[in-house]
């Protein structure tokens, strides 16, 4: 795919947004456009890899805001049709199977875009550190100390760290190394979502946080691209 072609990258750009407003019915709003990605990284040397990067990023985004709008959508409707005792048990184990899926997947993939932005960060910033990074037993504090030594505020890091902590330790770990919660509300009648659902938004807003060009956390913002690769700019 070329990459260097702005034509080709605005196109695809597009057809990423139509599918997410498509899925969404237009709920989530754009957070990341690769056409910013081009212009601010196009004098750079690692031109290449940044934009292959930001690519893979924009998808892997659009595939998350599908998932947890989905995880969203299927909940409410399971409550709704449960309160109301119009849904079979057939019904209610598809609704429940049906969350299960949307939910692993968004966690398994909102992680995975959490080590793609801090990648790309990295990328940026120190493009001859990013080798080191990514083969790093663990990038979470790799990235925090990548950001005490490139002078990120206090409140960033500590903010960052601890939702991504929270975010591992109550949904990742759990699905991924361990029995897992969420199977408990495909296998009994519990339909309370909420906790694990509200570990997920308030991940989520930190991620809509961090692509903010206006994040008030950020020191010497204007020197991450990454935070200007919106459609607020």
């Amino acid at each position: 795919m070329e990459l260097t072609n702005i034509d080709i990258i605005k196109r695809i750009d597009k057809e990423l947004d139509d599918y997410l407003k498509q899925q969404t019915a237009d709920y989530y709003p754009i957070l990341f456009n690769l056409g910013n990605c081009f212009k601010l990284y196009k004098d750079k040397d690692n031109f290449n890899l940044l934009m292959a990067a930001s690519f893979d990023f924009k998808i892997n985004l659009t595939m998350a805001s599908y998932s947890l709008f989905s995880v969203g959508a299927i909940s409410n409707e399971n409550r709704i049709h449960h309160n109301k005792n119009i849904i079979s048990c057939i019904e209610a184990r598809n609704f429940k199977l049906d969350f299960h899926k949307h939910y692993t997947d968004f966690i398994f993939r909102y992680r995975a875009l959490l080590d793609k932005y801090m990648g790309l960060i990295v990328m940026e910033l120190k493009p001859d550190e990013y080798n080191n990074f990514i083969s790093s037993t663990s990038r979470k504090k790799a990235y925090k100390k990548f950001c005490k030594k490139n002078s990120f505020s206090e409140n960033y890091i500590t903010i960052f760290d601890e939702i991504l902590s929270e975010f591992d330790n109550k949904l990742r770990t759990p699905e991924a190394h361990a029995a897992g919660r969420i199977r408990k509300f495909t296998l009994t009648d519990d339909y309370n979502t909420d906790e694990l659902y509200g570990v997920s938004l308030t991940a989520w807003n930190m991620l809509v946080s961090l692509l903010s060009f206006n994040n008030p956390d950020i020191k010497n913002k204007e020197r991450f691209s990454i935070y200007q690769c919106n459609y607020n700019v």
